[in-house]
């Protein structure tokens, strides 16, 4: 039931859609603009149009929504998935038990952070907290694809209420991308701390604490300094290049991914946190 070739415009339609109901095209259209940037009013019909014709929306007047049949079968798709990736066998091949760990080499970047992605949706799925902390150097990941990092922010978000993050960096990019990122999800929370307030020294360091479940990502050097580079040399809307922003992607890189589950080192960085964003949240997450 899931269409295939999708568009990026069919996708945030979808999107859009599947979290608002029905409504007109003009308002789509509105909505659009506003939240996910430029399309013009051509595209976007042609793209509902197209979305009738693969019967995934239907038209009741001047209003748009999501055909019926089709929700229910993704319904049932989405049940079948969850009961295979999503249950506690499966989680417990990637999370380790308390004091062992489980290491993951990487040589491309962009797989890196698929896999990234999904390593933390299932530590968050496993864990009770109530808040996700994460660290890094520069939020490179929030500018390559905007759209998968949304994504990855509204699931996470469905199983922590919170995310706390501490970027290292108080660079022109580090501020566009993140404060467009918390504009959207108001719970996704950043703080771009000055060198005494950073979380780990060292630049080729990653953290993420989800309950007791650490997981930390180490670049090598030469990956490392590309993203310096480029974090450093952008200073303004028209230093952004394509050309200049995809390079660490395109390179062979070395990275070490390491989960623990380390109850002691989990609560030593949420002190770290707190420092910063104040007392976390004892709430557990609802079940």
């Amino acid at each position: 039931m899931l269409i295939n070739g999708k568009t990026r415009l069919e996708n945030h339609v979808i999107d859009f859609l599947t979290e608002h109901g029905a409504c007109s095209a003009k308002s789509l259209y509105q909505a659009i603009q506003s939240t996910y940037g430029p399309c013009t009013i051509q595209g976007l019909y042609r793209v509902l149009r197209q979305l009738q014709s693969k019967e995934v929306v239907v038209k009741q007047k001047k209003q748009y929504c999501l055909a019926i049949p089709w929700l229910m079968g993704i319904s049932r798709l989405t049940d079948e998935m969850e009961e295979t990736y999503l249950r506690h066998t499966y989680l417990s091949q990637l999370l380790p038990k308390t004091e062992s760990r489980h290491v993951w080499t990487f040589s491309n970047l962009l797989k890196m952070n698929s896999f990234w992605s999904h390593l933390l949706l299932v530590m968050a799925k496993d864990s009770n907290d109530a808040v996700a902390l994460h660290y890094s150097p520069h939020a490179w990941y929030l500018i390559l694809h905007r759209d998968q990092s949304m994504q990855f922010s509204k699931a996470l978000l469905r199983q922590v209420p919170a995310s706390l993050t501490v970027v290292g960096s108080k660079s022109y990019l580090d501020k566009m991308s993140t404060s467009v990122t918390q504009d959207i999800y108001p719970n996704k929370k950043f703080y771009l701390a000055p060198p005494d307030e950073h979380i780990e020294k060292s630049r080729s360091t990653h953290i993420d604490v989800i309950g007791d479940y650490v997981l930390e990502v180490k670049m090598d050097e030469k990956t490392t300094a590309l993203i310096e580079n480029l974090f450093a040399n952008t200073v303004a809307p028209h230093d952004i290049d394509s050309s200049d922003i995809f390079p660490f992607y395109e390179h062979k890189a070395a990275v070490k991914m390491t989960l623990k589950k380390d109850p002691k080192r989990a609560g030593i960085y949420k002190k770290k946190f707190e420092n910063l964003f104040g007392p976390l949240h004892k709430m557990k997450k609802d079940s």
